[in-house]
C-alpha cells in the first residue's frame, strides 16, 4: 500500500529504527575491536553474523569495507545515538517492550559473540517468553502478518468445512502465542 498503511496499521512507525539501530550496532562493534576483522575466529557461527552485520551497516550507508577493516561515514557520536534510541521508545510507545530487549541484548552482545555468553539466556530470561512477544504481536507490523495468517487459515477451514471435509492443525511456532491466539479465538467461533 503506498502510503505505508494497511487495514489501519501504520506500518512506517518503526521505519526510522534501522537507521538508528545500525549506528548502535556499529558503535557496539567499534567498541568490541569489530571493525578489524579478528585474527582469531569468534565464537561458533559468530563470524557469519559479523560478516552479515557489517553488510547491514553498508546498506545504511553507516560504513564502508576497505579490506578487512569497517570504516565509518561518518564521526560516531554515542550520546546521540543513545539519545535517538531512546526517543524512539517516546515517540512509538508500542515498540518501548521491544527496544528494551534490543537494548538487553546490546548490553551482553561482546558477551555472546566472544561465547562466554548464551544469546537465550537474554532473549529468554529465567526461560520466559516474555522479553520475546512484543516482537511477535503487539506492534503493527506483526499484527498484520498475524491477521494475514488468521484469515488464510479460517478461509481454509470454513472452505473445508462446506464440503464436509475434516481439518487438522498443528501449531509450531516460537511459543508466544502470537499468531495462534487471534487464530483460535477466530476457530472457536
Amino acid at each position: 500500500v503506498a502510503d505505508g498503511r494497511r487495514g489501519g496499521l501504520d506500518l512506517t512507525a518503526d521505519v526510522d529504527a534501522e537507521p538508528i539501530l545500525a549506528r548502535k550496532l556499529y558503535a557496539a562493534l567499534a567498541r568490541m575491536g569489530l571493525t578489524q576483522w579478528p585474527a582469531t575466529p569468534l565464537e561458533g557461527h559468530f563470524d557469519a553474523w559479523l560478516d552479515t552485520s557489517w553488510t547491514f551497516l553498508e546498506s545504511f550507508g553507516v560504513a564502508r569495507r576497505d579490506g578487512s577493516r569497517l570504516e565509518a561515514m561518518q564521526p560516531v557520536d554515542e550520546a546521540a545515538i543513545d539519545g535517538a534510541w531512546a526517543a524512539l521508545s517516546v515517540s512509538h510507545p508500542k515498540y518501548a517492550e521491544h527496544n528494551r530487549l534490543v537494548d538487553s541484548v546490546f548490553v551482553a552482545l561482546e558477551s555472546i559473540v566472544r561465547g562466554r555468553r548464551l544469546a537465550t539466556e537474554i532473549l529468554f530470561p529465567d526461560a520466559s517468553m516474555d522479553a520475546l512477544k512484543s516482537v511477535y504481536k503487539g506492534n503493527d507490523k506483526s499484527d498484520l502478518y498475524n491477521a494475514i495468517v488468521h484469515a488464510s487459515a479460517l478461509a481454509f477451514v470454513e472452505s473445508a468445512a462446506a464440503c464436509g471435509r475434516q481439518v487438522r492443525i498443528l501449531e509450531i511456532g516460537a511459543g508466544t502465542g502470537g499468531t495462534s491466539d487471534g487464530l483460535l479465538r477466530g476457530l472457536e467461533r
